[in-house]
C-alpha cells in the first residue's frame, strides 16, 4: 500500500490532571456553575432573564454526596484491584486536552500512583515543513506543563513522547485508506481505540511501565455485577458527551485494565469549571475546544489530505429518480459519503448523495430529504460483541452514528451463526437517515442493575 502512497501519517493521544477532596468541596460550596444541574449532587442550577447561569449555594448534604461520590469511586477502584490506591499503578494517557488533564490530577489527589502518557502515532514528517496541520508539538507542550505544575511524572523524555507510529499506519491508517478506495465510509476512531490506545498503549504502560491499569479522559462507564466478576461497557453520565459509541469495538479484555473517571458522574462543564476556577489552568488549556475530526488532518480540507493517499478520477453526478440524467460531474467518489449535501449549478433546492457506483464512477444524488435517505432496515457485517446472548427476541438500542444523542429501539436478526451479520430493524417510527456503508452502528441493551444504558458492542454497515 505504501506504494502509491504519497504522504506518511501519525496521531496523538493526552493525560490528566490534580484535585483534593476538601478543596474540591471548597469548589462547589459557593462558586456559580455553567450547567443546567449538577443532578447526581442534587443540585439545581437557575438562569436569569439575560438566560446567565447564575450562581447557587449548595447545602452540606449536597457537598457531601459529590464528595462521597469521589471517595467510593476511589474504593470501587481498590476493590476491583485488590490493592490500596497509593499501590494502583495509574498510567493516564494524556491527549494535552483538559478531559485527560482533569482525569490524571482528580487520580493524583485521590490518592492513587499516577504516571502520564502522551502518545505520538503520526509522523508528518513527508508532509509540506512550512504547514504544520497536527497540533501535536502544542499538545506535546501542554501535556508537559500540566505534568510538570501537578507533579506528575510523564513516560518518555522530554524530547520524545511514546510512539506508536507503524502500529497507527498498518493498524488503523492502511485501513482508513483502504476503505475510502473502495468508496465506503470508515471510521478511523473505533479502530485507534481498539488498536492503539487500548492496546499497543496498554500493553506498553502494563509491561514497560508496570501499571495496574491505564486511564483516559473518555466520558464513559465501566461497572461490575456478580461480585465484581462481570465488567459491563455504559453510557456516562453525560448524556451529550458520552462516547461510549468510540469504545464498542475495543477488546473487553482490555476493559479489565482501564478506568474512566469523567464518565462516572461529571459532566462536561463541571469538568470545564474544575480546570479553570479550582486547578487554575493557562486559559489556552481550560478554554481549549474539544478535538473534532481526524487529529493529524488538522485544519485542511478533508479531501485535500485525502487525495495525497487514495486514486481518484472525476465522475458524474446522476439523480436517483431516473437514474439518468447527468447533474454535474464529481471529483472522485471517495470524497463523498451517503448523506452529503452536493451543490449544482443551477438548482434552488438541496440534493445529496444517496448512492455511490463505484464499479462505474457515478454519484447518485436525491433532491432534499428524499425518502431513499431514510431506512427502517440495514445489514451489520464484521460485528464485535462485547455482551454475549444476542437474541432475536429482545429489544436493543441503535446508535446509528456519534452525533446521535439518543439510541433507537431496534431488533436484531442473525443472518450467519458465527454472530457475525445481523440485520438490525428499527421499531414503532423511527427511521435512521443516510446510513453510509463503513460506518459503524454501535448497539445498547438495558440492565435493571444500572441506570444507563449497556453498551454490548456493535458492527459495519454494508
Amino acid at each position: 500500500m505504501r506504494n502509491f502512497i504519497k504522504n506518511k501519517s501519525k496521531t496523538l493521544f493526552c493525560p490528566s490532571l490534580h484535585t483534593t477532596q476538601r478543596n474540591f468541596a471548597s469548589f462547589l460550596n459557593g462558586e456559580e456553575v455553567k450547567e443546567r444541574s449538577f443532578s447526581s449532587c442534587g443540585v439545581e442550577v437557575k438562569r436569569n432573564e439575560a438566560n446567565k447561569f447564575e450562581s447557587i449555594t449548595r447545602d452540606d448534604n449536597s457537598i457531601n454526596y459529590c464528595l462521597d461520590l469521589f471517595e467510593k469511586y476511589s474504593k470501587r477502584i481498590e476493590d476491583r484491584f485488590k490493592k490500596p490506591r497509593n499501590e494502583i499503578k495509574v498510567i493516564v494517557g494524556m491527549s494535552g486536552g483538559i478531559d485527560s488533564s482533569v482525569t490524571a490530577c482528580l487520580l493524583k489527589e485521590m490518592g492513587f500512583n499516577v504516571q502520564a502518557i502522551h502518545m505520538r502515532n503520526w509522523d508528518n514528517s513527508e508532509e509540506d515543513p512550512d504547514r504544520q496541520y497536527c497540533t501535536f508539538t502544542k499538545d506535546w507542550n501542554d501535556v508537559k506543563l500540566i505534568s510538570s505544575k501537578f507533579n506528575i511524572p510523564y513516560v518518555g523524555s522530554s524530547l520524545h513522547p511514546v510512539e506508536f507510529i507503524d502500529e497507527y499506519w498498518n493498524d488503523v491508517f492502511e485501513r482508513l485508506i483502504e476503505g475510502y478506495q473502495e468508496g465506503i465510509t470508515p471510521n478511523p476512531d473505533l479502530f485507534c481505540n481498539k488498536f492503539i490506545k487500548f492496546d499497543a498503549m496498554l500493553n506498553y504502560a502494563k509491561q514497560k511501565c508496570g501499571a495496574d491499569c491505564i486511564a483516559t479522559g473518555h466520558y464513559a462507564q465501566l461497572e461490575t455485577s456478580n461480585n465484581n466478576q462481570n465488567l459491563h461497557l455504559l453510557r456516562a453520565v453525560d448524556e451529550d458527551k458520552d462516547q461510549s459509541y468510540f469504545l464498542a469495538f475495543v477488546n473487553p479484555k482490555a476493559f479489565e485494565s482501564s478506568i474512566f473517571p469523567l464518565g462516572q458522574y461529571l459532566k462536561k462543564e463541571h469538568v470545564r469549571r474544575l480546570a479553570r476556577d479550582y486547578f487554575k489552568f493557562p486559559e489556552e488549556l481550560w478554554a481549549k475546544k474539544d478535538s473534532v475530526g481526524i487529529c493529524f488532518v488538522g485544519k485542511r480540507k478533508f479531501k485535500d489530505f485525502l487525495s495525497n493517499y487514495v486514486n481518484t478520477q472525476e465522475g458524474n453526478i446522476v439523480s436517483i429518480e431516473d437514474k439518468q440524467t447527468i447533474l454535474g460531474k464529481h471529483e472522485g467518489i471517495p470524497f463523498y459519503t451517503i448523506g452529503q449535501s452536493v451543490g449544482l449549478s443551477g438548482m434552488k433546492n438541496k440534493w445529496f448523495v444517496c448512492e455511490k457506483d463505484v464499479k462505474n464512477n457515478i454519484l447518485y444524488v436525491c433532491p432534499g430529504e428524499h425518502e431513499i435517505l431514510y431506512r427502517k432496515e440495514c445489514i451489520i457485517s464484521n460485528c464485535h460483541w462485547l455482551e454475549g446472548n444476542i437474541s432475536p427476541d429482545k429489544n436493543y438500542f441503535i446508535k446509528i452514528r456519534y452525533n446521535q444523542r439518543v439510541p433507537m429501539p431496534c431488533r436484531l436478526e442473525p443472518i450467519t451463526s458465527n454472530s457475525q451479520q445481523f440485520k438490525v430493524t428499527l421499531l414503532d417510527d423511527f427511521k435512521a437517515r443516510a446510513i453510509a456503508p463503513g460506518q459503524v452502528a454501535v448497539l445498547y441493551e438495558k440492565n435493571d442493575l444500572f441506570n444507563e444504558l449497556v453498551c454490548i458492542g456493535g458492527g459495519i454497515y454494508t
